[in-house]
């Protein structure tokens, strides 16, 4: 069984809602992407001050982002987390992934922004996060931004969460 903890970095309040749909959605994309075996994620939500800090440390950008994905192994596109049994936790047989930093504050923003609800942003920035964690990174081309958003919308089509 997957596990995934979600934590949040004060003054953000986070609902029941909100964790409910983080930790479906979260599920569904390990389930769907990173193959049977155990995984884990953190995911931490923040205000956008403190997603621009971690962004401007992390990346050299200063402002504020959605999302930032710390991935904790060197997975592949393609390739399978237990590829990295090295990383398999020996007590509880899960592999950690990484973790997952999301800005509350910027996902309503642009749910606004693009004309639909808050929870699927929040869905959608999930599972563009974890499929961070499993390699995929649209960053590197248009084929690949292509399949990554492709992949993302048919997980977020197969939960019902449309626009």
């Amino acid at each position: 069984m997957n596990k995934i903890t979600i934590t949040a970095e004060p003054p953000v309040k986070v609902t029941a809602i909100e964790r409910a749909i983080l930790k479906k959605t979260c599920n569904k994309a390990l389930l769907k992407f990173g193959g049977q075996e155990p995984l884990e994620v953190q995911i931490t939500l923040c205000d956008n001050a403190f997603i621009q800090a971690v962004n401007a440390d992390a990346r050299g950008i200063d402002k504020p982002t959605d999302v930032l994905s710390f991935p904790n192994l060197d997975i592949k596109k393609g390739q399978a987390p237990k590829d990295c049994a090295e990383k398999q936790d020996k007590e509880d047989g899960r592999i950690y992934l990484g973790d997952i930093l999301l800005s509350l504050e910027q996902a309503v923003l642009q749910a606004e922004k693009y004309g639909h609800s808050s929870e699927r942003e929040l869905a959608f920035l999930t599972v563009h996060s974890v499929l961070h964690l499993l390699g995929f990174d649209h960053e590197l081309g248009q084929e690949d931004e292509r399949e990554m958003f492709t992949l993302q919308e048919e997980l977020l089509i197969e939960m019902g969460i449309t626009k």
